[in-house]
């Protein structure tokens, strides 16, 4: 598994994949829907960077 998982890692397809399969589980794999599935994961990113960035600065007392 941890093979595979590599794998994953290094094909940008793969990981597509992989992101449809976690938001849209078996529902059928279209550009369109690929599109969706990267905008998503690139959204929950972005998201949970500020989040961690406003804690370390609510933490260290910044604004």
């Amino acid at each position: 598994m941890e093979s595979r998982a590599k794998q994953i890692g290094k094909s940008r397809l793969d990981q597509l994949l992989a992101y449809h399969a976690k938001y849209f589980g078996n529902l059928a794999v279209t550009d369109e829907s690929l599109a969706q599935a990267l905008y998503l994961e690139t959204s929950q990113q972005e998201n949970f960077v500020t989040a961690v960035n406003n804690g370390i600065c609510t933490a260290l007392g910044g604004e």
